[in-house]
């Protein structure tokens, strides 16, 4: 048995939830009936798919999805990344990120 890997880096942590998922999912539901939920899948499969392709766009890596909300990551670069031509936006990517997360997210009802 051998022991866990361990990677020590610098890096900014995203945890991106989406607002008023319950509100949203139970306003579906009376209104909708059963295909409320296949419509907020929907919905939250588009969202999430925006938000993925603005994260690997600014060089970020999705770490792991819960429910409505997912954990992205930027690392630092190294000084080896940054002279090597590596393609690793810093972690200033971070605030761009967002705003057009923010911005490119669906509205629903």
């Amino acid at each position: 048995l051998s022991p866990p890997e361990r990677q020590v880096h610098t890096s900014c942590l995203a945890f991106i939830d989406v607002s008023g998922f319950s509100k949203l999912s139970e306003k579906l539901s009376t209104e909708h009936g059963v295909e409320g939920a296949e419509l907020l899948q929907r919905c939250i499969n588009k969202y999430f798919a925006a938000i993925i392709q603005l994260v690997l766009a600014q060089g970020g890596d999705v770490l792991k999805f819960a429910g409505d909300a997912m954990i992205v990551e930027w690392r630092q670069c190294t000084g080896e990344e940054l002279n090597g031509g590596s393609d690793r936006p810093a972690i200033s990517a971070l605030p761009s990120c967002a705003g057009e997360a923010f911005a490119a997210g669906p509205r629903v009802g």
